[in-house]
């Protein structure tokens, strides 16, 4: 198996991890042990950060979510208001993050696209 069939690997066993732990244990008190090491290139330039929490844990599902996107009821049993770890991860560490507005009878919700191809290098979760 080559290096990149084991990073494959092991992000969706822990991928698998993620969407299945157990949620009664809470948000924050999960959220706070999840920590993502990744890169990204901007302008021919890589980028390596280090984030922890929920926004790690939000990083984690937007990239294993792909063209698909995230919305806020999608992840509301462990993630603090989805707007604000994209704001983060826009802001402090330069993501570039779509939103795609639809609205549905009388309410409208938003879908979240990571658009930067991001790598995950290491991945500790609770």
């Amino acid at each position: 198996m080559n290096n990149n069939n084991v990073v494959a690997s092991y992000q969706q066993e822990t991928f698998n991890h993620f969407t299945h732990y157990d949620a009664s244990l809470g948000a924050e008190r999960n959220s706070q042990k999840w920590m993502v090491r990744f890169t990204f290139n901007r302008r021919g330039t890589r980028h390596e950060r280090i984030i922890e929490g929920c926004i790690a844990h939000t990083l984690f599902y937007l990239v294993h979510k792909g063209r698909h996107g995230v919305t806020a009821a999608e992840i509301s049993n462990w993630a603090y208001p989805l707007e604000e770890c994209v704001y983060m991860l826009r802001n402090e560490h330069n993501l570039d993050i779509t939103a795609h507005s639809k609205s549905h009878d009388d309410s409208k919700h938003t879908r979240y696209e990571l658009i930067d191809a991001v790598e995950l290098l290491e991945v500790n979760t609770p």
